[in-house]
């Protein structure tokens, strides 16, 4: 079964770049040889500079442990990171639910102007389902209309069923702000979600492309 690995990554302060270069060949490997790897892509988010996430795809867990985890670049990324990071990084799970991480042309990076966001959303207790089946139909209308939405996925997480998350790429800023948060369906369902008081929390990760990685295989 696929599952979405979000790795944090933290880096010593003023040292993320420096994680970022040690990537770099992990990364390549990772796309030329690491067929079961689906996406292996990573961001910098803006409010904290230190940090860097990666949004991982797999076949499976056992891809991830097996394959991932054992080869030599991981392991010689590993060793570099340990003189560059404040601690270990995290590895959260999840379940992708619907939506898009790429669209089929838009795979590779796509420069400075990406807007970029990871949002983390808590719904209260037992409501997921009736919030996705408001913001699927958000998702249908985003696929067909909002040709400069180039990722749009929702995953839930596999360790708590109240939460999920969504990858959101867009051209550039006001691809976001003007075209897609005007939208009349997106209106009409985040206030649906605001009448009927299903979400209980979310939080809104700005972010840029570092330029590493990849989003899918064409």
């Amino acid at each position: 079964m696929t599952v979405i690995a979000i790795a944090t990554i933290y880096g010593k302060p003023g040292k993320r770049s420096e994680v970022l270069k040690a990537l770099e060949p992990e990364a390549k490997y990772v796309r030329e040889s690491e067929l079961t790897t689906e996406a292996y892509y990573f961001i910098n988010p803006v409010e904290d500079v230190n940090l860097v996430y990666g949004i991982e795809v797999y076949e499976s867990v056992e891809n991830l442990e097996t394959v991932h985890k054992t080869s030599g670049p991981f392991q010689e990324f590993v060793s570099q990171a340990s003189a560059l990071v404040s601690k270990p990084f995290d590895l959260d799970f999840f379940t992708p639910a619907f939506g898009f991480l790429t669209r089929e042309k838009f795979s590779k990076l796509q420069g400075p102007d990406i807007f970029l966001l990871y949002v983390k959303f808590v719904v209260n207790p037992g409501k997921r389902d009736e919030a996705f089946e408001h913001l699927a139909e958000l998702e249908k209308v985003v696929r067909d209309t909002e040709e400069q939405t180039y990722s749009y996925l929702y995953a839930t997480s596999n360790s708590n069923p109240d939460e999920f998350i969504i990858i959101e790429r867009y051209l550039n800023k006001d691809a976001f702000e003007v075209i897609h948060r005007n939208a009349p369906k997106f209106l009409e369902v985040f206030k649906t979600l605001d009448d009927k008081k299903l979400v209980a929390s979310k939080n809104i990760i700005f972010a840029t492309e570092s330029g590493i990685g990849f989003l899918g295989r064409d």
